[in-house]
């Protein structure tokens, strides 16, 4: 969960900080090189999957915890958690690359410019990804929350001994023991907790999903009216045109007649 809220801080003091300062203060810094432009929007499809990858890695930490299993909760380790973030990180970092390369600096208006791709079939990539990611991850989150309730729930029903106690079970290599501290997970109060945690977690993930979708919009208002303004520009210049070579035509006809 460090991990978690270290991706989230991360995004909001680059992508939602400046926003805030951009829309609220008029204080626009990003606009300003196209290697920032690309950079600011690289962090953010980073760290916009990078947070809810961490949770889908907590998730399946949670369920390796509460098996029934003794060595299976003995693969949960933090070497581990450390080697799964950093090729998930690593693994997400290759993956949006693009963005290094597809954005520009657009202007939309007088004075006014954005940092947004010229290519319409990467921005149909990017819209089909985004609706792929925002059905897959709550469901995923939903899955694992589940399969953690439902371990917790097996705990419960083979519990043998009381709390407290040292159990030793035999295996091929010896006796592993399982503590007390094993077991801490088989309470009332967990299944609500873990039904909680994940209800919180997809409120979240879908909220930063309506927040990411009003902000495409926005561009896309933005340049939907540019091009209109370029249409209606071209046709006046087009019409104006026209008039001439009319105007010009009938002067020549007057001139032949006199």
């Amino acid at each position: 969960m460090m991990a978690f809220h270290m991706a989230n801080f991360t995004y909001i003091t680059t992508l939602i900080l400046p926003s805030v300062l951009s829309i609220g203060y008029g204080v626009t810094f990003i606009t300003y090189t196209l290697g920032f432009c690309r950079f600011t929007l690289y962090m953010s499809f980073v760290l916009d999957i990078l947070s809810p990858t961490c949770l889908v890695l907590a998730s399946i930490d949670r369920i390796l915890v509460t098996s029934p299993n003794a060595l299976t909760r003995q693969r949960s380790t933090c070497h581990l958690a450390y080697w799964s973030i950093i090729c998930a990180t690593l693994f997400w970092m290759l993956c949006h690359s693009h963005s290094l390369v597809l954005m520009y600096v657009i202007q939309v208006g007088s004075n006014i410019f954005t940092c947004y791709t010229q290519s319409s079939i990467y921005l149909v990539v990017i819209g089909y990804y985004s609706l792929v990611k925002s059905i897959l991850i709550p469901s995923l989150l939903a899955s694992l929350g589940l399969l953690a309730i439902r371990n917790i729930r097996s705990l419960t029903r083979n519990r043998v001994v009381p709390d407290g106690f040292i159990v030793g079970i035999g295996n091929n290599r010896g006796f592993q023991l399982i503590h007390s501290k094993d077991r801490q997970l088989d309470r009332n109060d967990d299944n609500d907790l873990q039904f909680v945690t994940v209800l919180a977690n997809i409120r979240a993930y879908i909220f930063g999903i309506n927040l990411t979708i009003s902000n495409d919009s926005n561009n896309y208002v933005l340049l939907t009216e540019d091009n209109m303004n370029d249409v209606n520009v071209k046709y006046i210049h087009n019409t104006e045109d026209m008039a001439n070579i009319i105007d010009d035509e009938c002067c020549c006809i007057d001139i032949s007649e006199l």
